[in-house]
């Protein structure tokens, strides 16, 4: 749990899988969904966290910018 803390408080940006994270966090991954169309996209990927609140990936990027570049500069 230290660890985890320790990312949000220093906005860590974690640059590798880190088993302990995901598992205190991530209660659910869901692969698949629907666009705002209401079409199948089976390329969504939606993360459920413990705290009950979702976390849509695509989403996730358009409001934080493409986090690959700030990683891979």
């Amino acid at each position: 749990m230290n660890k985890l803390k320790r990312y949000f408080e220093n906005g860590e940006i974690i640059t590798e899988f880190d088993k302990d994270a995901f598992e205190i966090s991530v209660k659910q991954v869901i692969i698949g969904g629907y666009d705002k169309k209401d079409k199948e996209d089976p390329k969504q990927v939606t993360f459920v966290l413990k705290n009950e609140s979702k976390v849509n990936y695509e989403d996730y990027l358009q409001t934080r910018g493409d986090i690959s570049q700030k990683i891979y500069r």
